[in-house]
């Protein structure tokens, strides 16, 4: 299935089977910023920001990886063809993932806070369990360790949250001079794109099989 989003604010699904149009979920706000999609794909979450004024001055802002105040989350039943809910979320949303279970998704800014949105009672709450960090699929882990990028007024680095620690650790900060405006995070390599065309890549040691630490 492909997902699709219109400058008109319509989200259409296509069939990669067929390439067929599956639906059409119009009347969705702000200009697109991110697609989730659920492991059976029974969901969809449109993520968005608000476009009050200049459309185009928000898209050069989302461009260049700078600040908006407010994404609006939007919850796409595939099945039945209905929107279930929509979260005004105060944050500039980067990613976001379904758990597993389809109980909560999660979503982490562009700034690296992460927050939890209920999908049963619609409440959003700020931070993150450390047994549902761990089941993200994009989550880097370093010797156990679950690790993703963070920034505050500028400054990048990477955090960890540690069993022994209830809050997030800073375990890593990147020099300043490498202006970095892009990331990305797999499950064993950290992508840093710098402003002037630099890639910085921060390979970390996967686990095999066996238990031991190995470099992929």
């Amino acid at each position: 299935m492909l997902v699709a989003r219109s400058d008109d604010g319509d989200a259409t699904l296509w069939s990669l089977d067929t390439l067929n149009l599956i639906h059409t979920f119009g009347g969705l706000s702000g200009i697109t910023s991110t697609i989730a999609i659920a492991e059976n794909s029974a969901l969809i979450t449109v993520i968005s920001v608000n476009v009050k004024n200049d459309a185009a001055a928000m898209e050069f802002r989302i461009a260049e990886g700078l600040f908006v105040n407010q994404s609006v989350v939007s919850l796409l039943d595939v099945v039945n063809h209905t929107t279930i809910a929509t979260f005004n979320v105060p944050y500039q949303i980067h990613t976001m993932t379904f758990l597993p279970d389809n109980s909560l998704l999660v979503a982490q800014s562009i700034d690296g806070v992460f927050l939890s949105l209920n999908l049963t009672n619609k409440h959003i709450t700020k931070g993150l369990m450390l047994e549902h960090l761990i089941q993200l699929p994009n989550t880097p882990v370093w010797h156990g360790v679950p690790v993703w990028h963070c920034q505050d007024k500028g400054q990048h680095y990477f955090s960890a949250l540690f069993p022994q620690h209830k809050s997030p650790v800073p375990v890593l900060w990147i020099p300043r001079d490498f202006h970095v405006s892009r990331w990305s995070q797999g499950a064993s390599m950290i992508a840093l794109g710098c402003r002037d065309g630099r890639v910085i890549l921060l390979r970390l040691p996967a686990i095999s099989a066996d238990g031991h630490f190995v470099t992929v």
